[in-house]
């Protein structure tokens, strides 16, 4: 085995546990998320969490005190997983498998032993405090967590499964976009939640509505970790040097670009225009390599709404999903 090969054996290797670590951290993120705040809260937000807390609410209705939102989640976790092994091949699958277990898991583990119930009710239980209020930060802190954990499970190339797989489903048999039946899904659930417990709940209505600004919380902190880390720039230089920039680019970046020939407008003389499309930090790494090789260069960082092909975003199939994009991302690592 050559000394290339060895390297790209551990580079794989390397971004294998990466992603595994990202994808452990994720769901342990997640499942405090709904452990600490959401559940204990009884608050709706969509999902399964919200699914377990309705049926929660009707076994403690019958008198009974079972604890049954973690079983929900398992039972749940685990159709979806094989619906999603049905419909969407083993690919899928394999992507979703690993956090379909280990995120029930670790949910079940600090919902049966209520390490953090002290912390919802001193929120809400606390005589000295308003409950609404408490109710209010419940739905902030834990929709926090909740699109934190979403979002690393995401960077790790992993998908939280669940009833996402219904949604992607959707998108793959209806024109309807898998944002939108994401919302149709949740948006379902929360108003079942809200029928089903508005008898046993005076302030229902006020927590079904702090459940939405929980849920929109989350979509912001996916999109502040997830989509904001998954930005492209395209670069554009003109120096003496490109060769060795050429080298850094192709070689410590692993990027392919392209030379165009110009020509100086008032010298007319020829120039070399590099031009490459990069992630952030490939940007700024590719920025201080300029710098220092040839301080005398010109270079042009623009963003860029979206980048397709090999090495990017794949080229859009018709009522593509999040899902897709995310095992291209996991491939390419590997």
């Amino acid at each position: 085995m050559n000394l290339k090969s060895k390297f790209q054996n551990k580079k794989q290797l390397f971004a294998w546990f990466k992603n595994i670590f990202l994808i452990t951290l994720g769901c342990f993120v997640l499942a405090l998320g709904d452990a600490m705040f959401i559940v204990p809260a009884k608050l709706l937000t969509g999902g399964i969490a919200s699914i377990g807390i309705i049926v929660q609410h009707f076994i403690t209705a019958s008198g009974s005190d079972f604890m049954a939102v973690d079983l929900v989640t398992w039972g749940l976790e685990i159709l979806c997983f094989i619906i999603g092994f049905i419909a969407l091949g083993k690919k899928f699958a394999a992507h979703t498998l690993y956090a379909s277990i280990i995120y029930p898991a670790f949910y079940s583990l600090m919902y049966r032993t209520g390490w953090f119930d002290f912390i919802t009710a001193s929120l809400i239980n606390n005589p000295a405090s308003e409950p609404m209020m408490g109710y209010l930060l419940c739905a902030i802190f834990g929709g926090v967590l909740i699109g934190l954990g979403v979002a690393v499970t995401f960077l790790g190339g992993g998908s939280t499964g669940g009833l996402d797989v219904i949604a992607i489903l959707i998108a793959k048999f209806t024109p309807i976009k898998e944002s939108l039946g994401t919302f149709i899904i949740d948006a379902t659930i929360v108003a079942t939640g809200i029928i089903a417990m508005w008898n046993s709940e005076p302030n229902m209505m006020a927590l079904g509505l702090i459940g939405i600004i929980s849920a929109f919380v989350c979509a912001f902190m996916i999109q502040v970790v997830y989509v904001s880390s998954n930005c492209y720039f395209v670069v554009e230089i003109i120096s003496d040097s490109y060769p060795e920039i050429v080298d850094f680019i192709e070689d410590s970046l692993e990027r392919g670009c392209t030379i165009l020939h110009g020509e100086g407008a008032y010298t007319g003389d020829p120039k070399s225009v590099i031009k490459v499309a990069l992630s952030r930090e490939q940007a700024t790494r590719l920025k201080a390599f300029v710098s220092s090789v040839d301080p005398k260069a010109f270079m042009i960082i623009s963003p860029a709404s979206t980048v397709n092909g090999e090495g990017f975003v794949p080229f859009a199939m018709p009522r593509a999903s999040i899902a897709e994009r995310i095992n291209e991302k996991k491939e390419d690592a590997e």
